[in-house]
């Protein structure tokens, strides 16, 4: 156990050793969340943009005689 509270200690610079990697573990969850709610995003908007153009050829091959595949 003694062991442990050594380790923990870290020499005496537990005070800046443990925030640090606290900080550290924010930050990366932040940066995760981040990125993932930003390639939902890419996502949905190019989903809308390829319906629209899906729309948009739709209506073009239907006004010159054409159906789609």
């Amino acid at each position: 156990m003694d062991a442990v509270k050594i380790y923990l200690a870290m020499g005496g610079y537990a005070v800046y050793v443990w925030p640090s990697y606290a900080l550290f573990a924010v930050v990366v969850v932040g940066l995760l969340i981040s990125s993932l709610r930003g390639a939902h995003r890419r996502e949905a908007e190019l989903d809308r943009l390829r319906s629209s153009r899906r729309d948009q050829n739709g209506r073009a091959n239907t006004a010159a005689g054409q159906e789609d595949e």
